[in-house]
């Protein structure tokens, strides 16, 4: 089923749908989230590398836990944020071909990956239990991910309503604030 709505309002201006954030339709949506991610989820990698590599990095790390968790951790570390690049690519090109199932793969990589951070989190050294975490690293992880699930959700379920298609695409463009 395709949503029949006009390609332009009645009174001749662009349609407005107030869907949240960034002013954006939710193709929009998923690949500004996803390649931001995908920046952000490089920087991080390259700069544990870096670290990582430092030849004084023992001295530098005030004690022994926290090298034997860096040590214990690194590669499960570039392994999910290798594949967390591969997913965001994939969610880009899902939603410009606007594939709902490779969408779904990337909003439930999306939760996969919060856990692993959570845990990943509650196991860093010199923490007595996981209520001795800074709220930061707890807090920003979730509302990050919320908020790419919004995008990904709505696309989701834009693309299965008939509103977002290569057909009606036109006039969900236009109702960006961003559009030309």
């Amino acid at each position: 089923m395709v949503d029949q709505t006009p390609l332009i309002g009645d009174e001749g201006g662009t349609m407005k749908r107030g869907q949240g954030s960034a002013c954006c339709d939710s193709k929009r949506g998923i690949i500004t989230v996803n390649a931001i991610a995908l920046v952000l989820t490089a920087i991080g990698m390259a700069m544990l590398s870096v670290g990582y590599n430092d030849p004084d990095l023992e001295k530098k790390v005030v004690d022994e836990a926290s090298m034997d968790w860096l040590n214990k951790n690194y590669v499960p570390f570039m392994i999910v944020n290798g594949i967390a690049i591969v997913i965001n690519l994939i969610a880009i090109y899902g939603a410009s071909i606007y594939n709902i199932f490779l969408v779904l793969l990337g909003a439930v990589y999306i939760i996969v990956r919060l856990v692993y951070t959570l845990v990943i989190e509650s196991q860093f050294p010199n923490r007595k239990d996981i209520m001795d975490i800074h709220w930061f690293d707890i807090v920003w992880p979730i509302i990050w991910a919320l908020y790419m699930l919004y995008w990904h959700v709505l696309f989701i379920f834009e693309v299965k309503k008939g509103i977002m298609s290569p057909q009606t695409y036109p006039r969900e463009k236009h109702s960006c604030c961003c559009s030309v």
